[in-house]
């Protein structure tokens, strides 16, 4: 039985992100080979009604390499409605390219649940 429990705890830290100090959580790398990791998603919808689809898509942050990002997903799509990097608007309607970006997705995603 320990030997079990060992080996599911070894296999939970082995594919679980890591968070890295000071720099959010490693969510992989992107396609361009840059790290990826993830700082937070937010609702920013104000007095709008809970019911309000914008609380099903929050705001999140994430850095690839250097690049600060920012970026509003729409969920149900599985798609980013809009991406800014260093504070301009870079792509509208952006699949994600790799693995790491589509966690970071999914993580953001599943906050708001």
């Amino acid at each position: 039985m320990k030997k079990i429990i060992a080996t599911l705890l070894f296999t939970l830290a082995a594919t679980a992100p890591a968070f890295a100090e000071g720099k959010g959580v490693y969510m992989g790398r992107a396609s361009t080979g840059e790290p990826v990791y993830y700082h937070g998603a937010r609702a920013q919808c104000g007095d709008l009604p809970r019911t309000h689809e914008c609380w099903k898509n929050p705001m999140l942050t994430y850095t690839i390499g250097s690049d600060e990002v920012t970026a509003i997903p729409d969920c149900r799509r599985g798609v980013f409605k809009e991406v800014w990097v260093d504070g301009q608007l870079v792509e509208r309607n952006l699949r994600p390219q790799s693995e790491a970006i589509r966690l970071v997705l999914r993580t953001a995603c599943n906050s708001v649940r």
